[in-house]
């Protein structure tokens, strides 16, 4: 945990997240020739079908996108007007894109350069998923805008990262995936998923502007293409890592290794023993050992993939309800938030709390909430430290409450929110 976030853990909510995702896209530069333009376009201009999709999620100012056709005019309109983002086509009439990527850089500093490529042999121009210098990052375009959206909130989130992460304690989800095909399609369903979910725990929010300072708290992915861009981004956000999602099979210095997902999750085990964790593969010979490693398995090729995300969302990550089992599985009772949590905590049995604070489930399940400072106190914690479950279950029901009086300090809620009658 950070100095800064330690010596703020205990601030109140808006002072921790007021200042939240300060690089946001707003202005997009669109470079490619007529016909591209017109293949992008043809089920509706695009800043509208952005629009519909971020009012769909809940998204407020949607980015608007200009379009230029050549990389001569972009850069003159990169040096009239200020724009947060470039999408590019590979093929340009009057410069090689990678030229072009490079011109950005060069002349406009950090400028986010995204490739939008239509086929394979436009993703050849970035082998093994190694892109030129000057481009952030390649994506796949198949007709859904979500995948703008998605590259987007991935060079939102690379932007963010380092000072969200440092300020409040936002939590970080690593995607490991070279194939630009899958991670194209991957990114689109999770970012749809986790905004969906992050947005129904938003409503338990004591007002709009509490809620939508929450929403800016949600969890932060970060992509690696390879074992060493996934271990970097653990080493730098190990405190803030809220879930692994990785592929089976990804290169290692240079070279594809069939188990490197198998391997990279042994390395983590090592620390983290309770991390959620999300195994992809294509090959189903593959599910047994996920399994046996305590991670959950999804089939890239399965129909039900979004399905499989949901599901891992809600029951592993934090984002349903909480439901209270016993170490059997029965279930004996459920929260849907703060509130219900601490009614049930008086009621449910030893048992299930013992069975849940075992495998820190509480804390997963606040850092869902954004109640960072709250997890990072109870996580450490273990049973063998208090004399009984019983003064366990008045511990947290304690905690749970003096974190949700404070967050309320000072707000004026919402005339129907929901309130505790303790």
């Amino acid at each position: 945990m950070s100095p800064l976030y330690h010596v703020h853990a205990r601030d109140p909510w808006f002072l921790r997240f007021h200042d939240l995702m300060a690089f946001r896209i707003r202005e997009i530069l669109l470079v490619s020739p007529a016909y591209d333009a017109f293949i992008l376009e043809e089920d509706g201009r695009l800043t509208e079908r952005l629009y519909s999709e971020y009012s769909e999620l809940d998204l407020s100012l949607a980015p608007r996108i200009t379009h230029v056709s050549t990389a001569a005019r972009a850069l003159e309109t990169l040096g009239d007007r200020r724009f947060d983002m470039v999408i590019t086509v590979v093929r340009l009439k009057d410069m090689p894109v990678a030229d072009f990527a490079f011109k950005v850089k060069q002349q406009f500093g950090d400028m986010p350069v995204v490739l939008l490529t239509f086929d394979q042999a436009d993703m050849e121009q970035c082998p093994g998923g190694v892109c030129p210098i000057g481009i952030d990052r390649m994506l796949l375009w198949t007709g859904d805008a979500r995948i703008l959206m998605a590259g987007i909130k991935l060079i939102e989130d690379v932007r963010n990262v380092e000072r969200d992460t440092r300020i409040a304690g936002v939590q970080v989800i690593i995607v490991v995936e070279d194939s630009v095909q899958r991670y194209s399609s991957f990114l689109t369903l999770l970012y749809t998923e986790l905004m969906r979910q992050s947005s129904s725990l938003i409503a338990e929010g004591l007002n709009d502007l509490h809620r939508r300072m929450r929403m800016a708290a949600r969890p932060k992915i970060l992509l690696a293409t390879n074992w060493e861009e996934a271990i970097a981004h653990y080493e730098r956000y190990k405190d803030h890592l809220f879930a692994l999602i990785s592929d089976v099979r990804f290169p290692r210095e240079g070279v594809e290794v069939p188990g490197a997902g198998f391997e990279l999750v042994a390395a983590l085990r090592a620390t983290e023993d309770d991390l959620p964790i999300l195994l992809q593969s294509a090959e189903s010979v593959n599910a047994a050992r996920a399994e046996e490693m305590g991670c959950i398995y999804a089939d890239k090729n399965s129909p039900d993939l979004l399905a499989q995300i949901r599901s891992f969302m809600t029951r592993n990550l934090g984002f349903g309800d909480f439901v209270f089992r016993l170490p059997n599985g029965a279930v004996v009772g459920r929260a849907a938030d703060v509130y219900e949590m601490e009614r049930q905590l008086a009621i449910v049995p030893a048992e299930s709390i013992e069975y849940h604070a075992d495998y820190n489930h509480f804390s997963i399940w606040l850092k869902a909430r954004c109640m960072f400072p709250l997890a990072a106190q109870i996580r450490p914690r273990t049973n063998a430290e208090f004399i009984d479950i019983q003064h366990l279950r008045e511990y947290l029901r304690r905690s749970l409450r003096d974190a949700r009086l404070q967050e309320q300090a000072g707000m004026i809620a919402d005339f129907s929110s929901r309130q505790s009658g303790s």
